[in-house]
């Protein structure tokens, strides 16, 4: 019998690479599953490949390599992409996550940890905090998907018995992002003598989140027992303007300008700061990694792997 492992879904994304990496410098054992394997000698781990929609490459894999526990970040992620299909939107993550769970669950695994989003409660008031006991009114598909998965999740640890637990994330920055990006859009912009034209306001606030956070937050939720909770907020516990924002980006990348206009940004919803008090007194969740810190270390990666102008808007 295989020494137990921990499977990470969408491995070659963002947070499962960056998770990956955690793990394995922790001397766990770890394995990766993607549809699109990450460069040769990125990862210290094996890597799967496999569609979300292919259950038996997943049973397969768990009993392999002797999976106990999976962290499932495999998905479409962020409302800005499949906005013209939603259908395949929901279709992967929805269906994906059943395919997750019920693999878990035959496997009789100790634990899924879901990488829900800040997203799926939809439009909140904007003055006071928001906890996880606030409705979840997520109006479009990709919000709508992670209220989908947290469901399933929900239902199998009721009445299968699965310690499941679904973390409700804010917007994450940091390296290897592929998805639209406004932080790396203005550190690009910087390097290459751009002004970065961002056509809503200054004075609007985005709840971001450094990427080695959330990584310490889903650690946590890894090896926590009897989780009083089934979903945790997990932001950087900050809520800045965008101007803020620049101001950061200016102090990594003197170089870096901003132009602000006055629309409202068609994407962003309105919603107050997560409350991460749950987080803070179950899983030990302190963000550690500043805004500027974070953006710092941000630019100096980009720069060693390339800093070149973005044409396209970012989030």
């Amino acid at each position: 019998m295989p020494e137990s492992s921990i499977l990470i879904t969408g491995v070659n994304g963002m947070i499962g690479f960056a998770l990956a990496r955690r793990l394995a410098a922790e001397d766990r054992r770890v394995v990766g599953m993607d549809r699109v394997l990450p460069p040769d000698g990125d990862l210290n781990c094996p890597v799967v490949t496999a569609e979300l929609s292919d259950p038996h490459r997943l049973h397969w894999t768990i009993r392999h390599y002797g999976v106990d526990r999976i962290v499932h970040c495999g998905a479409y992620s962020g409302p800005m992409l499949q906005r013209d299909n939603p259908f395949q939107m929901l279709e992967t993550n929805v269906v994906g996550t059943m395919h997750v769970v019920e693999a878990a669950r035959v496997a009789g695994l100790r634990r899924v940890v879901f990488l829900s989003s800040i997203v799926a409660y939809g439009p909140q008031p904007m003055d006071r905090a928001v906890p996880e006991s606030a409705c979840l009114l997520a109006d479009e598909p990709y919000g709508a998907s992670k209220v989908c998965g947290e469901a399933i999740l929900r239902a199998y640890s009721a009445r299968h018995g699965l310690a499941g637990v679904a973390l409700r994330v804010t917007a994450v920055y940091g390296p290897r992002r592929t998805t639209d990006c406004l932080i790396r859009l203005m550190i690009r912009n910087g390097f290459a003598g751009v002004t970065t034209h961002v056509p809503y306001g200054a004075a609007w606030r985005r709840q971001y989140v450094n990427v080695e956070d959330v990584v310490s937050a889903i650690v946590a939720a890894l090896d926590r027992k009897n989780l009083p909770q089934a979903a945790y907020n997990i932001s950087g516990g900050i809520n800045p303007t965008l101007e803020e924002v620049a101001k950061a980006v200016a102090a990594a990348v003197p170089e870096a300008h901003v132009e602000f206009g006055s629309e409202a940004h068609p994407f962003d919803q309105p919603i107050g700061p997560l409350d991460i008090a749950a987080a803070k007194r179950d899983l030990g969740y302190v963000p550690r990694v500043s805004l500027v810190d974070g953006i710092a270390a941000y630019a100096a990666w980009l720069k060693a792997n390339g800093g070149s102008r973005e044409s396209k808007g970012g989030r």
